[in-house]
């Protein structure tokens, strides 16, 4: 009993004289000199904790994973909602690029989707590798929700169903023909995400929505015969270009005569210059609107669609070396 006493009595000094001469903790270590630093208790060693290497991250890429396309032959791939004809290339060994046509007829009509502004295309953008998706969208009739909406819900079914259709979701672009060229324009200026255009082709566009300017019966089909001045302007698309729209490719006669290419064409290829968007323009005189084919053999069938337009193979090989050159 007296031995336990003995050592608990020996215990409370020690403990009594550490905490009158041990280190003030509060001290500035700041202005202690090398001979007067105060003593440290003895703190045992601690393990050391194993080395384990950071774990980089994947590199981001753009590029897709790589699928083994089948032997599938010429496709045509005919989507209900929205309304779409899709034709590939007869042989393709990897993902293809796309694009998305839109016929023109002053948002009224798209009398063109199987012919000029449409179909006739198809041969073309094979030969390049791409294949062509002709929508046939909607008539706004004053509700310019309706062609935007089908726009929009083409180029997203295209990027979400990429794999299944063997094709590029990085290189879907859109085309567009007069009124048919404002709807692309749209979804290239404000497209995001799944509905962004990747590249734009646009043939004698209607672009903007000011009145005087533009095609009034395209104006009125698609905003109404009594638009808002911020409605004219939110869809007038020379002043929504910005840093994110796609690279560009752009024609049109001089002196159209239905889409002043003034206030369209031109005001449109200033904005995409402006900011420094790459754009390959090629205007020719003359004041036609509308570039017939004129007699075609298509699928096997004779067609005449209309007196043919001059320029127009000049046009369609311009066209085919841009779709070479990115």
């Amino acid at each position: 009993m007296m031995k336990k006493m003995r050592h608990l009595l020996l215990l409370l000094v020690s403990v009594l004289l550490f905490s009158c001469t041990g280190p003030d903790l509060n001290t500035d270590a700041g202005n202690l000199q090398d001979g007067n630093k105060p003593s440290v208790p003895f703190v045992p060693d601690v393990p050391a904790v194993p080395n384990i290497p950071d774990v980089p991250e994947p590199p981001a890429s753009s590029e897709p994973e790589e699928i083994v396309v089948p032997d599938l032959g010429e496709r045509v791939v005919t989507v209900s909602s929205p309304s779409m004809k899709i034709y590939f290339p007869a042989t393709q060994q990897k993902r293809c690029r796309i694009v998305v046509a839109c016929p023109g007829g002053g948002y009224s009509s798209i009398p063109g989707a199987d012919g000029y502004e449409g179909a006739f295309y198809k041969d073309l953008f094979n030969d390049e590798g791409y294949a062509l998706a002709v929508l046939y969208y909607r008539m706004p009739g004053g509700d310019r929700t309706r062609p935007i909406s089908d726009i929009t819900n083409a180029v997203t079914y295209l990027r979400t169903q990429a794999d299944n259709l063997y094709i590029d979701p990085n290189m879907i672009g859109v085309m567009g023909f007069s009124a048919g060229g404002h709807l692309a324009a749209t979804l290239a200026t404000t497209g995001t995400g799944n509905t962004k255009a990747n590249f734009q082709v646009l043939f004698y566009p209607v672009i903007t929505m000011e009145s005087g300017k533009t095609h009034n019966g395209s104006r009125n089909n698609f905003l109404g015969s009594n638009p808002s001045d911020a409605l004219v302007n939110q869809y007038s698309l020379h002043k929504q270009v910005c840093a994110d729209t796609p690279r560009t490719f752009l024609t049109y006669a001089e002196g159209d005569n239905v889409v002043p290419a003034t206030y369209n064409g031109f005001a449109y290829y200033q904005a995409l210059c402006d900011k420094k968007i790459p754009v390959t323009r090629y205007t020719y005189s003359g004041t036609r609107h509308g570039w017939h084919w004129g007699t075609v053999v298509f699928d096997g069938t004779t067609v005449n669609d209309g007196s043919k337009y001059e320029n127009l193979d000049d046009i369609k090989s311009k066209l085919s070396a841009w779709l070479r050159s990115f």
